[in-house]
């Protein structure tokens, strides 16, 4: 699938140009927009990063672009592992349903990835898994409330701590 550029967004962002988003429809383009990364350098040095980031997000996403999570993790800054949390969190924070946080956290993701088996749960497909606690639909940062996961259809960790 095509990629758009990398570009960073500054505080003077107002919107992406129709014909823009017009192309990116056109093409498939995946829009990934890292988020934590942006938090990390707004906090570091480019404040309103972060919020022109999460406008461009949501303008995209209401457009129609299709959204696949991604974190830039090694950004300083940037944590690998809770950093998927944090991205979803600042999709939901930015206007998205977390319900789009998840599916941008997994069916987009593995088909943009060129990988069938992964992301969504059919027969069929791999059984990769993480059961949390809580409901995601409503509270997107019930993700770190995780409580088992499986993998090639055994238990690889289970937790009992917590509610």
């Amino acid at each position: 699938m095509p990629y758009a550029p990398c570009a960073m967004l500054y505080r003077d962002f107002t919107a992406f140009e129709d014909d823009l988003i017009q192309m990116m429809l056109d093409q498939g383009t995946c829009y990934v927009p890292t988020l934590t990364a942006m938090e990390a350098l707004e906090k570091m040095r480019l404040p309103g990063t972060l919020r022109c980031s999460q406008q461009a997000l949501k303008q995209l996403a209401d457009a129609g672009v299709k959204i696949a999570l991604g974190t830039d993790s090694g950004v300083p800054g940037v944590q690998l592992g809770s950093a998927v949390h944090t991205e979803m969190e600042l999709m939901v924070g930015a206007g998205l349903t977390p319900r789009q946080a998840i599916v941008a956290a997994t069916g987009n993701i593995a088909e943009d990835l060129g990988q069938p088996d992964w992301g969504t749960i059919k027969a069929g497909k791999l059984a990769d898994l993480v059961v949390v606690s809580g409901d995601l639909l409503r509270e997107i940062s019930d993700t770190r409330k995780i409580r088992l996961v499986v993998k090639d259809g055994g238990i690889a960790m289970k937790s009992e701590i917590g509610p």
